[in-house]
């Protein structure tokens, strides 16, 4: 078979010259009759066609446009099969919505589809149609909207090494500093809400478990497990209702308190809920610090805009991030590292930050100062530094640092000709202007 060319034994409709093509959708599946049960619930609106459950096959049918793919699951067969192929549509064509779709009832069946990183699943035994048509029409409308830059909330990972490099602290002060800008904003301009912006949400993936949700003094019980699991229930609604929310406007999605159940999350459901949650959050603040999964840690990475990579002046802690970073640039796939954090640094003593950037080779993006007995005393208060000393150094860094993301995006979307929205649809340009900001 050639390179590019249809199935065109395992498709239900032809005519890609037809009208028609720009609402085509696939279905990869074992058994033609899958297309054909999808095309009866959906009639005719849109185009569906069948390919069986193999990399070539899919990649022969894309070379037309597709607006969305269905991947069946089947308990009866070898669910790696499914999943293998709905991995290589989302690493080789992200801007295509990927759906599973077999029976729910069937445990092993949808939480391979949501390990797999599909983006909804549909039940056959729904009894309800709309149930079948509505994720799928939504699909179609997510593969042209979704990756459009200027309708996607922002991500920042944030990667250490090990523990102990003070990124979950950088990453509770950083995620308010960003709320507090557009809080301070919304305010000033005196709009209402984007409907679906609920402004910066902090992804507390770090190690220690939920040190990020603690240390903002917040116990939430939705945990990152579940949203995985509920993947296809994610919405605004949902996410206010079960996500705590600090005073900052930080909303938390952290890891189950319980280690054991993390298995449940695969590197790409991680990926997964990013994605998910950009529609809904103007930032993400993703906290990997110290995270023992390095594939998990990989995936972030891939799915951020941003990457920063965080360590201090110790030995240990330089060369533990110079043996991450030859494993993420091995495995980058393209994707490149924005620069280095050095924290806790003595002005007099260790090796200096310049240094340290020049052994790692990365660009020297910040330093922070070495504030660890401030930082002590305000958490021991249960607060952030921020809240009970808003002049501290370390706190006017953090500010620097936010600002200089908004600005970053600001110049971006200036080159363009975009108008980057505050969660209040003000103007970024317009609002940095008004407070004299260097965009």
């Amino acid at each position: 078979m050639a390179m590019g060319a249809p199935h065109p034994s395992s498709s239900v409709l032809t005519g890609h010259e037809s009208q028609g093509v720009a609402r085509r959708v696939l279905v990869v599946s074992q058994d033609p009759s899958d297309a054909q049960w999808l095309q009866m619930r959906l009639g005719q609106a849109l185009q569906i066609e069948h390919c069986f459950t193999n990399v070539e096959a899919v990649l022969n049918v894309m070379a037309y446009p597709v607006a969305a793919v269905v991947v069946m699951f089947d308990a009866r067969s070898d669910l790696s099969q499914p999943s293998q192929v709905v991995q290589w549509l989302r690493k080789y064509k992200p801007e295509v919505s990927v759906l599973g779709m077999g029976y729910a009832n069937s445990a092993p069946v949808p939480l391979a589809a949501l390990r797999a990183g599909v983006k909804d699943f549909l039940d056959i035994s729904a009894t309800d149609v709309e149930d079948i048509r509505k994720p799928v029409w939504e699909a179609c409308m997510r593969g042209n909207v979704e990756h459009a830059e200027d309708s996607r909330g922002k991500v920042l990972a944030l990667v250490g090494a090990r523990a102990g490099m003070g990124v979950t602290t950088l990453a509770v002060h950083l995620s308010a500093a960003l709320a507090a800008l557009q809080d301070a904003s919304s305010d000033a301009a005196g709009y209402e809400n984007a409907a679906e912006d609920l402004g910066v949400g902090l992804l507390d993936l770090g190690f220690p478990l939920r040190d990020g949700q603690m240390l903002l003094g917040l116990n939430g019980r939705f945990h990152m497990v579940d949203a995985v699991q509920g993947v296809t229930r994610l919405d605004k609604a949902m996410l206010e209702a079960t996500l705590p929310r600090h005073i900052s406007g930080t909303s938390v999605l952290s890891w189950p308190a319980q280690s054991h159940v993390l298995r449940e999350v695969s590197p790409l459901s991680t990926s997964s809920i990013i994605q998910r949650m950009r529609t809904f959050f103007g930032w993400q603040i993703v906290d990997v610090g110290g995270f023992p999964s390095p594939d998990i840690v990989q995936e972030v990475v891939q799915a951020a805009d941003h990457v920063w990579v965080v360590c201090d002046q110790s030995v240990g802690g330089i060369v533990s991030l110079s043996e991450l970073l030859k494993n993420l640039r091995a495995n980058a796939g393209g994707k490149s590292i924005d620069g280095l954090i050095v924290n806790r640094v003595y002005k007099s003593q260790g090796l200096p930050p310049a240094d340290i950037a020049k052994r790692l080779s990365l660009p020297l993006l910040h330093i922070l100062p070495h504030r660890e007995e401030a930082l002590l005393k305000s958490s021991s208060s249960g607060l952030l530094l921020s809240e009970s000393a808003p002049s501290d150094p370390y706190v006017q860094d953090i500010k620097k640092m936010a600002m200089g993301l908004i600005e970053a995006y600001v110049s971006s979307s200036r080159a363009d000709g975009k108008s980057p929205q505050t969660k209040s649809g003000k103007s970024w340009l317009h609002w940095m202007s008004a407070r004299g900001g260097s965009a």
